[in-house]
């Protein structure tokens, strides 16, 4: 991950925030009313790609 871009956005994860961010991985903090249990899968937006594009073998490109 980098946050070259801004912090990644999470989506599919309410009440999960981004906490902290290192090459390999991230920390999320759950706020108060977050009802994401460990093992549930949610989405990350990376808001810079560079780092993460050589570990793909397929992408999925969606527009609107």
């Amino acid at each position: 991950m980098s946050t070259e871009h801004g912090m990644p956005r999470l989506a599919g994860a309410d009440g999960l925030s981004v906490y902290q961010v290192h090459a390999e991985n991230l920390l999320l903090k759950p706020d108060n009313a977050s009802t994401v249990q460990v093992g549930d899968k949610v989405e990350l937006i990376p808001s810079y790609l560079d780092g993460t594009v050589v570990r793909n073998d397929k992408f999925y490109g969606i527009r609107n």
